[in-house]
């Protein structure tokens, strides 16, 4: 597992979420110098600490982007919710740093 996905386990953790799986892909930019690795984060837990995760995400990478969220709750009473985060991590291909991430050079 890559630095940023492991940070991104960290800070959901750090928040009290939950999330079993993350799926993520490269995406290299055709003629461009930047790579961008797409990722998919199902969380659970309460809209305070979304919110929070979301911040501290976006401050602590600022490479990444936020690009969907979406929230589902079973009832507007009940207090947890399925989150579906998707986020982008773009990264320079003029230097070492996606490959250094594990993804293309």
């Amino acid at each position: 597992m890559n630095s940023e996905i492991a940070s991104l386990f960290k800070a959901a953790e750090r928040e009290g979420l939950h999330f079993e799986r993350s799926n993520y892909q490269y995406e290299p930019g055709k003629d461009l110098p930047w790579t961008r690795m797409s990722i998919s984060l199902p969380v659970s837990g309460s809209y305070p600490a979304v919110r929070s995760l979301v911040e501290a995400i976006l401050r602590e990478h600022p490479n990444m982007s936020l690009d969907q969220l979406s929230i589902q709750r079973e009832a507007s009473d009940k207090a947890q919710a399925d989150v579906q985060l998707s986020l982008s991590a773009w990264f320079s291909t003029t230097s070492n740093a996606a490959s250094a991430m594990g993804g293309p050079p």
